[in-house]
């Protein structure tokens, strides 16, 4: 018997937003899972062949011989878990194959990310010299404004533009999070 008032599950602990990754890194994924489910579903049908179709065709290949036996009794032997090992190995070998792709395109996301978070930094930095925003620099127009004597030492620092070293900071703190959470996001992915 239920309690009264449940509750469902999922609203109580409802699943996380996934992060946000650039449009080229969800193309690679995209390719990822079609080749995978492409190449399953080409396994699945030669193993469906091997177990289902030749053992129904077997009267009609009795006559065919292969290694010295009838084809049918060769595979009712030991061809048929040789082609099931070869399809595992296959598979293997193919995925192998795609998540190196799916982990450069990882990497080559992460590396423009790096990149592009550089750049704002280094525009940042600009920025912050002529004092135009941060919270040092708020206080520095105080300062430099004589307006607030208690934001005076801060308005020393916003007018000579110290607080970049704010904007400097972070940023390093920024991208060192998006690093983290692209690492996060790609040990959940594979």
């Amino acid at each position: 018997m239920a309690a009264p008032h449940s509750i469902p599950h999922a609203t109580h602990n409802p699943a996380p937003e996934p992060p946000a990754v650039s449009e080229a890194l969800a193309r690679a994924h995209r390719k990822y899972w079609r080749f995978n489910l492409a190449l399953i579903a080409a396994l699945m049908t030669v193993g469906f062949a091997v177990s289902f179709l030749l053992p129904l065709a077997a009267p009609a290949l009795a006559d065919v011989r292969f290694a010295g036996f009838s084809l049918p009794f060769y595979f009712g032997a030991q061809g048929a878990i040789l082609i099931y090992l070869a399809l595992i190995v296959v598979y293997i070998v193919s995925m192998q194959r795609a998540d190196r792709q799916l982990q450069r395109a990882f990497e080559a996301d992460a590396d423009a990310l790096a990149q592009a978070v550089a750049t704002h930094v280094e525009n940042g930095g600009a920025n912050g010299a002529n004092g135009a925003n941060g919270a040092n620099r708020a206080n520095g127009a105080n300062g430099a404004n004589g307006a607030n004597g208690a934001n005076g030492a801060n308005g020393a620092n916003g007018a000579s533009g110290a607080s970049p070293a704010n904007d400097t900071n972070a940023a390093h703190e920024s991208l060192t999070t998006k690093r983290q959470a692209a690492a996060d996001s790609g040990a959940r992915g594979s």
